[in-house]
């Protein structure tokens, strides 16, 4: 449910996925995609003019309990019907890392990058909360926060431990605090998940 919107992407990744939708069109087709011909489109929210990927209709509300009101029936056109990312399969088959053709906000969703900060926002200070637009990463099932739940160093272990390997940075060692050493275990991640 984090892809209503599309994603915003640099002019790099913007470039990297329209030549991908290109060159392995028959693939996104036989994986169930029909990519339209321009995958990347100019978006302006909040005053900012970015590229973001297109969208599409997609029946979420239908789909998804709890699915936040204020998100559109839209999704990035690289979702497929079942809810898989169709750049994450194309990897797969291609026999990269899943996350090789993805966004770096799509896989690392709800960790987010910014100013050279790594950062996970809460209620408080999501920065997608606006008067008649209640948030964006808190109110994605991933993002939101549980009384009980598991600490997000544990939950996103593998999505930091890939950021560290591609930032040459070790993440998960600068991650283990006091506080945040506790480990989930299967039950207890599908207990906290909605």
């Amino acid at each position: 449910m984090c892809c209503p919107h599309g994603v915003q992407v640099d002019d790099e990744t913007a470039h990297v996925l329209q030549t991908l939708s290109a060159q392995y069109a028959a693939e996104f087709q036989d994986i169930g995609l029909s990519l339209p011909d321009d995958v990347i489109v100019n978006s302006e929210w909040q005053g900012v003019i970015s590229k973001k990927t297109a969208v599409r209709p997609f029946p979420f509300k239908s789909l998804v309990a709890g699915y936040p009101d204020h998100f559109p029936e839209t999704a990035c056109v690289f979702l497929l019907d079942d809810g898989r990312c169709g750049l994450q399969i194309l990897a797969q088959r291609h026999r990269e890392h899943q996350w090789y053709y993805k966004p770096f906000a799509c896989w690392l969703h709800p960790i987010k990058i910014a100013h050279g900060a790594i950062r996970l926002y809460d209620e408080a200070s999501d920065p997608h909360s606006y008067p008649g637009y209640d948030g964006f990463v808190t109110q994605t099932f991933c993002g939101r926060t549980a009384s009980g739940g598991c600490p997000a160093a544990a939950l996103l272990e593998e999505e930091i431990a890939y950021l560290s390997a591609i930032s040459g940075r070790d993440l998960v060692a600068e991650l283990q605090t006091s506080d945040s050493k506790e480990t989930c275990t299967a039950e207890r991640v599908r207990s906290s998940t909605p």
